[in-house]
């Protein structure tokens, strides 16, 4: 994958496809806001130096589950917040 650095999916996506960032080793940080409300298998599969910051609906007390671990299947690290 071509993208690299830090990326904010934008507040219009409600849905990300499957390896829609596959393999984009340079990605370090992707940041997820609360509209997107599925996230497909492999969507950032491989990306092994990204940290994916989740921002969880206000309505969320616990862990989203929304999204599955292998949708980010290869990745640094996931972190859920409000």
């Amino acid at each position: 994958g071509g993208i690299s650095g830090k990326f904010t999916i934008p507040s219009g996506v409600t849905k990300i496809r499957s390896h829609a960032f596959d393999n984009c080793e340079k990605l370090t940080y992707v940041e997820v806001p609360p509209n997107v409300t599925q996230i497909d298998p492999n969507a950032f599969s491989m990306c092994f130096n990204l940290d994916i910051v989740i921002k969880m609906q206000p309505d969320n007390k616990r862990r989203d589950k929304r999204f599955l671990y292998k949708d980010f299947f290869g990745c640094k690290s996931v972190t859920y917040t409000k």
